[in-house]
């Protein structure tokens, strides 16, 4: 599996997959094997079609039919018995004659990446955002949404919760310095167009704009 070739992905994911285990095959009739994807979607267990693009600092994969997985969430220890079940109707299907399982190599490939950028060394800076977990009733005096964690209710994020937004966010405005220089658009046109299809809130957004200006 060759994914030594930089790429960076900007829109925003399709699934994100959970559970993943990764699979290099090839089918009877194709000339090169193909990478492909087996985990959850939900409630549901996917296989993905070929893999044509991946990158490591964003944890993505980008298949050939443009649909994009994100693999932030761990790789599955062993496969799933659910997710094995549906693999092997898949390579049924689709007549694979050859295979070979790639998860640790995608995962190390990911773990590299994340040193090399130092994403997740650092605690979460005072000064990021957490106005994307807060929930507010609105009326006279404003009343903040609690949620249920276990036995306790939470008001805001919890630190797992907000390390991992901090994450996204910090590897998104990562990608803007590894775009061709000559080819960057301004932090703000970056930030607000290329990445509008992101779930970001207009605060992660300024933050971001303020973290690449910073750091270019």
């Amino acid at each position: 599996m060759d994914i030594s070739r930089t790429t960076v992905l900007l829109q925003a994911p399709t699934y994100g997959l959970r559970g993943w285990r990764a699979f290099q095959v090839r089918a009877r009739s194709a000339e090169f094997p193909t990478l492909h994807l087996a985990g959850w979607v939900g409630d549901q267990t996917r296989v993905c079609s070929p893999i044509s693009q991946v990158d490591v600092l964003l944890r993505a994969c980008l298949t050939r039919s443009s649909k994009l997985y994100s693999l932030l969430a761990p790789p599955a220890s062993s496969i799933d018995g659910e997710v094995l079940s549906l693999w092997q109707k898949w390579k049924a299907i689709n007549h694979i004659s050859w295979e070979q399982e790639v998860t640790s190599e995608l995962a190390s490939a990911f773990l590299d990446a994340e040193r090399t950028w130092r994403i997740n060394t650092e605690p979460v800076p005072a000064d990021f955002p957490t106005g994307y977990f807060a929930g507010v009733v609105p009326g006279a005096s404003p009343k903040f949404l609690a949620r249920k964690i276990g036995d306790k209710y939470v008001v805001g994020p919890t630190a797992e919760e907000l390390q991992a937004r901090h994450g996204l966010c910090l590897r998104l405005a990562l990608q803007y310095s590894r775009l061709d220089e000559a080819k960057r658009p301004p932090p703000e046109d970056f930030v607000y167009e290329a990445l509008w299809g992101w779930d970001l809130t207009p605060a992660e957004q300024r933050w971001m704009i303020a973290k690449i200006i910073t750091t270019r």
